[in-house]
């Protein structure tokens, strides 16, 4: 399990210059060990929490920035959990966890959403 907000994962730099402490190639490393990555997130005003959001936009610049490491989460399969005051998740929220599978070539597990 990783709790992110004990982890420093910078924002996403489109030029990849990330502070020396920036933990988030550790926990891609996590990642690709693991046979299913679950995602678990509060939703707050429609959306993911912030270290989500920031974790996901990392997770995606795999692709450009580590195609090694993005290349063995293909066909990983994903999860989600979350948490909110409303029965019904937001169309938004659903469809960027399914854009992001899609993009990484993973498969969101049944029944999720």
């Amino acid at each position: 399990m990783i709790d992110l907000s004990e982890f420093k994962v910078s924002q996403y730099d489109y030029s990849s210059n990330y502070n020396e402490d920036d933990s988030f190639q550790n926990i891609a490393d996590r990642m690709i060990k693991a046979d299913v990555i679950i995602l678990s997130t509060t939703i707050y005003w429609y959306s993911m929490s912030g270290y989500m959001k920031v974790f996901i936009d990392r997770w995606t610049d795999l692709v450009s920035t580590h195609k090694e490491k993005g290349r063995a989460l293909k066909r990983k399969k994903v999860a989600v959990i979350t948490q909110s005051t409303s029965k019904a998740l937001s169309e938004q929220f659903e469809l960027s966890i399914k854009l992001t599978a899609e993009y990484m070539n993973m498969e969101i597990v049944d029944g999720i959403f």
